[in-house]
């Protein structure tokens, strides 16, 4: 600014807008000649009138305004473009004054720009944006106008043909304008087409007729039609044509036949696109080149292209089986992402149950790296040690203290590493990057096979993986609105001298939105899955599938509310299905044993903010985690008849993890422990306690988080059967939580005969015993088994069950043998005799239900196969006729009816086993073989006197 002169008369004049500062004005006069003096301010108070409604500066970013910026001009352009909104930049020339962006939108609505001048979702066509300027008296004011075209686009087009709809080459895309597709048997095609943006000011013709609800038809003419789709915005302005050409061939059918029968087949058309119909496929294209992919687990897969000729073909396809497993299969503690089929974190290790409990007994980052882009992944456990990935690389870390047994480097990364590994048949499986998957052996971490790419490379492999019958099944993501695939691959390595070799899905299901942390539940002959729900929010409608989980075909599926960001959880008590929407919905519903839902069945809870937990199920109570408005979280425990919350639980955090929940005391306290992360500093555990009839939350942090590891989590907690716990949070770390208090050993006692003889195993408390008993035996009875309750059959003993207390198990024993053959020449036949078999029984133990002897020629049994009642081909003699009774031993002999074998079979070895079924003190039935004690023996044999 420049100075007055001195003495010099000033007028000072200042003018701005709201969103910037402009110069101030200043007008000088001579002091002492008062009639230039007043000329000169008369000009002055002329200029500073007009500047109140003045733009000191108009622009808009990244677009250039025609004519250039006057403040004397007032109507502007710009050049036509795809921009869905404009930044618009005004500076005024009065302070006072203020500036008012206005515009309407696509949805007609008359709209205020933004605090930083943004005019947003314009329409296609004309956009008449206005800056008015008005002056600080609100008495004047100004209107500038910049008018711009925005381009239209389309954001789909269908091309049908008797109702099925034609692949477009290349695959559609609103900047791509030249199309092509094929069609068989058809004289035309019916077009559809929808914008990118849907507005009342849109308009799409179809070769120049108006585009309906119903869509255009298009007749065919010669080998080739072009289609003109048009769109066009307000006022007709900013259109854009895009054109299919639209080929015609003959119709070509195919059929393929499978050794095995039960193989799955794919079939790919030349888009890439899957083709529906199970090995009977019509409808093709002659001419065309399809990929024929053939899968079965155990099997090398077939891969061959097939051109089609017009008409019906068919091709033969003969599997080669694989190369037996060689692999090492070691033992798992927690093989998948909860640890069980029916996605429940459910275990019955002793955790430990509070800080004082608690102890850090490691933090290691398995990648040397304190990004969370490099953090380790969620873990499982196998062979003895924790396996995660980080990085590019698969570990194999030691319990004992964290350090890197193994490492082997993997085809990519984790995707954000939540989503963990799993172990089936010997293999680490892990989801990568990239829409892949890779296999390792458990022992040795030599890669296996590695899967093909399953939708584009920035698939992610975000959901867990579930395994069920030699296939594993994973659903990938892409983005909030494109399609992702969830995909199915046999696991089989099919070729063991490579460790590079290729690995083929069975099967793919395609879904908008796409798999978010949506685990899959496969149970029977289905899996059931939820996915995304296809926009930009989180509230619009996802979906859940019941798949053919040999096909991938729907079974059956129900809307809901939402992304569907869990695993599907199934309780096997009430039969039901449970999840969570990021919507803030739980759910449950009643799975049919065929995989249909009981839709009636369905019941949703009251609204929260968020939940992406899996919840976990047990005796009749839900737990769940959701997010809360102001940040923090909560778990909630309701009713898992109900959905009805019975009290919640605040925690530092929302909870977006899976919690883990540790049955070990509920028997001795009437309590189970849940364990969960939160997405909060200090990146801890919170350890609720839960009991039958309780209402209020009790919980309490696990252990104090050290400062050089705090920070965010949305990882899972795992455990061992030692009842440590692992989880990873945001600083990279693998967190290992150990159980201070040390459990007192118990004795496992094996009573062969009522103290008369007898085992004792001494394991820890609440530790796995892996032992099997040998058989006993006692002269003149058959061994049952090992019970606690010799009157109770269901108190058996099972190797792998854990003990709490000292328990003794006793031999039980039914009093019956076999104790001879006999053979008898038919009455008036000559050419034939019988056999039958003599029990002694004694009726002093379980009630007696049936008994009878089952007789069958030795050389239809298997070496060391049990002869029972289900045995193919078995003769069932009923015990009818009574040989001997001793009231005062209380035993009986029988003889089984006569089973006749003919002459030409007198040489031929059989064998026999008497058959009793018992019903003990408690009710239970069970049923006992005694077998023939000689082996066998031939009806010869018998009538020469052996």
């Amino acid at each position: 600014m420049k100075k007055a002169p001195k003495k010099a008369l000033s007028l000072v004049t200042t003018c701005a807008m709201a969103l910037s500062l402009a110069n101030p004005l200043l007008i000088v006069a001579a002091e002492n000649s008062s009639k230039n003096a007043s000329a000169v301010v008369e000009q002055a108070a002329s200029r500073a009138t007009s500047s109140k409604c003045n733009l000191d500066s108009l622009s808009v970013d990244k677009y250039t305004l025609s004519p250039a910026f006057n403040p004397d001009v007032s109507d502007y352009t710009i050049e036509e473009g795809t921009y869905n909104s404009l930044k618009i930049n005004a500076e005024s020339e009065n302070d006072d004054s203020t500036i008012k962006i206005t515009y309407t939108n696509a949805n007609g609505e008359e709209k205020k720009a933004t605090s930083t001048g943004s005019v947003t979702k314009l329409k296609y066509g004309k956009n008449v944006i206005k800056i008015t300027v008005t002056s600080p008296d609100g008495k004047e004011n100004k209107t500038y106008t910049i008018t711009a075209i925005r381009s239209a686009r389309l954001g789909s087009i269908e091309v049908l043909a008797n109702e099925k709809e034609l692949n477009l080459s290349p695959e559609f895309k609103k900047d791509q304008y030249t199309y092509e597709a094929t069609a068989s048997n058809t004289k035309s095609v019916l077009v559809k087409a929808a914008a990118e943006m849907t507005s009342k000011y849109n308009t799409i013709t179809v070769n120049g007729k108006i585009l309906t609800d119903d869509g255009v038809s298009v007749d065919l003419t010669g080998q080739t039609t072009q289609v003109e789709v048009k769109i066009a915005g307000n006022a007709g302005l900013g259109a854009t044509t895009y054109k299919v050409n639209v080929n015609q061939v003959q119709e070509a059918s195919l059929n393929i036949n499978c050794n095995p029968k039960d193989a799955i087949i794919r079939l790919i058309n030349p888009e890439g696109k899957e083709v529906s119909g199970n090995g009977k496929y019509t409808e093709l294209l002659s001419g065309k080149t399809y990929s024929l992919i053939v899968t079965k687990f155990g099997y090398v897969t077939k891969k061959q292209d097939i051109t089609l000729k017009s008409g019906e073909q068919t091709v033969d396809i003969n599997l080669e089986k694989a190369a037996a497993n060689s692999l090492e299969q070691v033992a798992s503690q927690w093989t998948n992402f909860r640890n069980s089929d029916e996605n429940m974190g459910i275990t019955n290790t002793k955790t430990p149950r509070n800080a004082s409990e608690a102890n850090l007994k490691w933090k290691v980052s398995p990648s040397g790296t304190t990004s969370w882009t490099d953090a380790a992944s969620v873990m499982i456990e196998a062979d003895d040690s924790i396996i995660t990935m980080a990085g590019n690389n698969l570990y194999k870390l030691s319990k004992v203290d964290g350090h890197t047994i193994k490492k082997a480097t993997m085809a990519g990364k984790p995707s954000f590493g939540y989503t963990p590994p799993i172990y089936a048949e010997g293999m680490i499986i892990v989801p990568l990057n990239g829409g892949l998957v890779q296999a390792f052996s458990a022992k040795t971490l030599e890669p296996l096979w590695t899967s093909e790419q399953i939708g584009s490379s920035s698939s992610q492999a975000l959901s867990p993986i579930a395994y069920s019958d030699g296939y594993i099944y994973l659903g990938f993501w892409e983005s909030e609105t494109k399609d992702a695939q969830f995909a199915c691959f046999s696991i089989t390595d099919e070729d063991t001298t490579k460790t590079n070799e290729t690995k083929y899905a069975s099967w793919k299901f395609t879904q908008k939105g796409g798999f978010y942390w949506a685990g899959a539940y496969v149970g029977g002959s289905t899996v059931v899955v939820g996915t995304d729900d296809g926009d930009g929010g989180s509230e619009g409608t996802g979906h859940v599938y019941s798949l053919n989980k040999k096909t991938g075909d729907v079974v059956d599926s129900i809307d809901v509310v939402g992304d569907q960001r869990s695993s599907i959880a199934y309780d096997k008590t009430s039969g039901k299905i449970f999840f969570t929407t990021k919507a803030g919905y739980l759910y449950s519903m009643k799975l049919n044993s065929n995989g249909t839902f009981d839709k009636s069945s369905l019941l949703r809870s009251e609204k929260q903010v968020q939940c992406t937990s899996t919840p976990i199920v047990h005796n009749g109570r839900v737990y769940y985690g959701t997010g809360v408005l102001n940040g923090k979280g909560k778990m909630i425990v309701a009713d898992a008849t109900t959905l009805k919350t019975i009290y919640e639980v605040p925690l530092k955090g929302y909870p977006q993890a899976s919690p883990l929940l540790s049955t070990a005391y509920e028997k001795s306290e009437g309590k189970v422990y849940i364990y969960v992360t939160y997405n909060e500093l200090p990146g801890g555990i919170a350890v609720i306690e839960d009991a039958p009839g309780q209402t209020e939350a009790k919980v309490s942090e696990l252990f104090d988080v050290p400062s050089d590891i705090q920070q965010y989590c949305i990882a899972s907690p795992i455990c061992d059967s030692n009842g440590t716990i692992y989880y990873k949070n945001d600083s990279s770390h693998i967190i290992a939580i150990e159980n201070t208090k040390k459990s007192a050993d118990v004795n496992i006692t094996f009573d062969f005969d009522n103290g008369q003889e007898a085992v004792v195993k001494t394991v820890s408390e609440d530790e796995a015993l892996d032992y099997t008993p040998e058989a006993p035996t006692k002269d003149g009875y058959v061994f049952v088994g090992w019970y606690k309750n010799i009157d109770d059959i269901k108190t058996e003993y099972k190797s792998g069950q854990k003990y709490t207390e000292n328990t003794t198990y006793k031999a039980k024993y039914a009093h019956v043998q076999m104790i001879g053959a006999q053979a008898r020449t038919i009455v008036n036949n000559n050419d034939k005799s019988g056999i039958r078999f003599k029990t002694k029984l004694y009726n002093d133990g379980d009630e007696i239900v049936t008994k009878g002897t089952l007789i069958i020629p030795a050389n239809l049994l298997e070496k060391g196969q049990a002869l029972t009642l289900d045995t193919p081909k078995v003769a069932i003699s009923t015990a009818k006729v009574l040989y001997e009774q001793n009231k005062e031993e209380n035993y009986v002999t029988y003889l089984g009816t006569i089973v006749s074998v003919p002459h030409t079979q007198f040489d031929r070895q059989m064998t026999a086993s008497s058959f009793i079924t018992y019903k003990d003190k408690a009710g239970n039935e069970y049923t006992v073989y005694a077998p023939y004690e000689e082996g066998s023996i031939s009806i010869n044999e018998l009538l020469n006197g052996k």
